[in-house]
């Protein structure tokens, strides 16, 4: 077995260079990683953020209202009625059966947990925001919500102008601002890549290791030792000669000391 070991590693550090093959998985990663990175898409909406909002309640007929600043600190409660939940899916894949609508449902619901989000563009601009990988779905949550959140804040100053301590102070037109706008932004490096990079490397890693194993042992055919020649030959060994780079090494160590 020592000798094999030995045979192995020489064969590695005569074609050492061999080794930057190892880079290519994790570069490859990277690089197709970059390609189709994220997406950001965002509608801007003419809204206040202390503008009142219709949102679901738990009594039917009974309209809950709460304002924007309110919902921007937890999007969950406008982005994740259950109602609203089936009708989007509904409008974005139709046709489909129970099961998969159950079992899509949530992965939808999840991906609008993580990807979409409410912020505060300027004093009386609120902008819809998606940030993912998908940009068809992206598109579709942003101009549904937006619009849904126009209508509901139109729903809640009709609600609340009966009521004059609960009107907002801002009276401008609520409104949907210009079309919904694209950006792709792609980087080569993200904390979240780091994980899948090291798998990669080590599988490059092994499949130059491997290949290292397979030249070695199944395509060289050529001795490797005075044992194997001698065993395929079927004569004892008399003796040998070294390296002449041993030779040589050893001869210039001399004539320098």
């Amino acid at each position: 077995m020592p000798f094999f070991i030995k045979r192995y590693i020489l064969r590695i550090s005569t074609h050492s260079l061999w080794l930057l093959l190892i880079l290519v998985g994790p570069v490859a990663y990277l690089v197709i990683s970059a390609l189709v990175d994220r997406i950001s898409v965002s509608q801007d909406i003419s809204l206040s953020e202390d503008s009142f909002v219709v949102v679901p309640a738990s009594s039917p007929g009974k309209p809950k209202m709460k304002q924007l600043h309110e919902i921007i600190s937890n999007p969950d409660s406008f982005f994740q009625d259950s109602i609203v939940l089936v009708e989007l899916y509904n409008d974005l894949y139709p046709g489909v059966t129970s099961e998969q609508k159950r079992r899509q449902s949530l992965t939808l619901e999840e991906t609008i947990k993580e990807c979409l989000y409410l912020t505060i563009q300027s004093k009386n601009i609120v902008k819809v925001n998606y940030h993912g990988k998908d940009r068809r779905l992206g598109k579709a949550l942003v101009g549904y919500y937006s619009s849904r959140l126009a209508q509901k804040a139109i729903e809640g100053r009709k609600n609340t102008s009966k009521h004059s301590e609960m009107t907002s102070k801002w009276t401008g037109n609520i409104e949907l601002m210009g079309g919904v706008k694209i950006e792709t932004h792609r980087t080569i490096w993200r904390s979240n890549r780091l994980k899948p990079l090291l798998c990669s490397l080590l599988i490059s890693t092994l499949v130059i290791l491997i290949s290292f194993a397979i030249f070695e042992f199944l395509l060289d055919q050529s001795f490797k030792s005075e044992r194997e020649a001698s065993r395929y030959l079927e004569l004892p060994i008399l003796g040998s000669l070294p390296k002449l780079s041993d030779i040589s090494n050893v001869i210039g160590s001399k004539s320098s000391g």
